[in-house]
């Protein structure tokens, strides 16, 4: 609204989604339920998850290029974020976006490489696999 609330209906437990900090929470004196008023997240902190957001959103390198020449530290050693993170109910959020890039803002090489096997679906394992393989298997 004008105010800069957005509301949630049913929601119960405080939460940190698309750069809204859903933790005022809300009842009805006529009925049941109720649910939470969410607010803009502000500040440098909150940028850098709009930015990590970004990076998710797109896989792309330059952004993580842009990243560390904005913030200059990676999110995974950034103590300030992490305490922001914690407070705001971004912590989960915050891991997933750890996961994007390395510490040294290499990313992830899931998103370059093929970290599985070639063909993907189900591996064939037979009585002449490697014993690792046919280990996994069970």
């Amino acid at each position: 609204d004008e105010h800069g609330f957005k509301f949630v209906d049913e929601a119960t437990t405080p939460y940190f989604a698309d750069g809204i900090i859903y933790d005022k929470a809300v009842t009805y004196s006529d009925v049941s339920g109720g649910g939470l008023l969410g607010r803009q997240a502000i500040g440098i902190n909150a940028d850098k998850m709009k930015a990590l957001q970004a990076i998710e959103d797109s896989k792309d390198q330059e952004l993580v290029n842009q990243y560390e020449n904005t913030y200059g530290r990676p999110p995974h050693t950034d103590k300030v974020l992490i305490a922001w993170a914690k407070n705001n109910y971004a912590e989960s959020t915050l891991k997933a976006y750890q996961a994007l890039f390395d510490k040294d803002f290499n990313l992830s090489e899931i998103f370059s490489n093929q970290v599985r096997f070639e063909d993907s679906g189900k591996l064939e394992v037979t009585s002449e696999s490697p014993l690792a393989d046919r280990a996994e298997s069970l």
